[in-house]
């Protein structure tokens, strides 16, 4: 690989030619279609506070409220993707 002088005379070092490139690769991923991960049947309690943009506590007191219910599946609480479907649409 050479080495690039700028109008200054002053050498580039290589190493910021190799992250310009990168730069340049990863413009042109972006701008490639890029496709959804594929819908789980069920999301953790984690990724539910996530996906609704509410606080744990705020899950578990609509556990409690019994408004979304929960599988409990092998000591972890697993809601599927119906039940977070159904309490949005009865939150309308």
């Amino acid at each position: 690989m050479s080495i690039l002088i700028k109008k200054t005379g002053i050498p580039r070092h290589p190493q910021t030619i190799k992250g310009e490139e990168s730069v340049r690769n990863a413009k042109q991923s972006a701008t490639q279609s890029i496709e959804p991960p594929p819908e789980k049947l069920c999301y953790t309690a984690k990724e539910v506070c996530g996906l609704l943009s509410i606080s744990r506590k705020t899950l578990q007191r609509l556990q409690a409220r019994k408004l979304i219910h929960s599988l409990k599946v092998l000591r972890t609480h697993l809601f599927s993707r119906k039940e977070i479907e159904r309490f949005l649409s009865e939150c309308r």
